[in-house]
């Protein structure tokens, strides 16, 4: 009796995650994921096909990671109910995951060229503003927020490899890089914004 109930308070304590939020945005080429966790510690983790898994992690301070916390208590209280599921086999996707103490786990996926609905879109601000700041750390990133891609440009990007500017596009959302990852056929898309901020810096060919 007693192992069955200790068995029970382990299976309990394991099922409970050890994040506050966790956004994991998933394309065809890679995957990008923004944790921060309940000690404090905030993640990004980069995996490319082919390639080591790129990770920053950084100790937030008191009042940051309560910034965070706030935002994600309130916008797992505002989208309670609303979870759902995308599947659509090769699509882009984001999966928004939230567990603030106190609050059961809640998920949430999305494609990743629909527009948040409210209670999704102020924690998807904060994030990009935390991957940012975490990103910017990089030795050797060069300022890239006012940049102009022209075709034929090519950028280290965060995760460690190299892209060229293939296509420059209009759409809906704003300007969209086609991008060619490396010498292989592989490409890309991604909007002007998001590109700066993985851009590290410009390559000379």
């Amino acid at each position: 009796m007693t192992a069955g109930v200790l068995l029970a308070l382990v299976l309990t304590q394991s099922a409970t995650p050890t994040y506050v939020v966790e956004r994991v945005v998933t394309r065809p080429a890679e995957s990008r994921r923004v944790s921060v966790f309940r000690n404090g510690l905030a993640v990004v983790a980069i995996r490319g096909a082919g390639r080591e898994p790129h990770l920053i992690r950084v100790a937030l301070d008191t009042a940051e990671f309560e910034v965070i916390r706030r935002v994600a208590e309130e916008s797992h209280r505002t989208l309670q109910g609303s979870s759902g599921e995308f599947r659509a086999p090769g699509a882009a996707e984001v999966e928004l995951r939230l567990a603030p103490p106190g609050h059961a786990p809640l998920t949430v996926r999305m494609p990743l060229a629909s527009v948040p609905s409210h209670g999704a879109a102020r924690m998807m601000q904060a994030l990009d503003n935390l991957e940012i700041r975490l990103l910017s750390d990089v030795p050797g990133r060069e300022n890239l927020s006012a940049w102009l891609p022209v075709v034929g440009d090519t950028v280290l990007l965060d995760d460690g490899s190299t892209a060229e500017v293939t296509e420059l596009l209009d759409s809906s959302g704003g300007p969209l890089v086609r991008l060619r990852l490396g010498q292989g056929p592989a490409a890309v898309y991604l909007g002007l914004e998001e590109l700066r901020r993985r851009a590290v810096r410009r390559v000379e060919r």
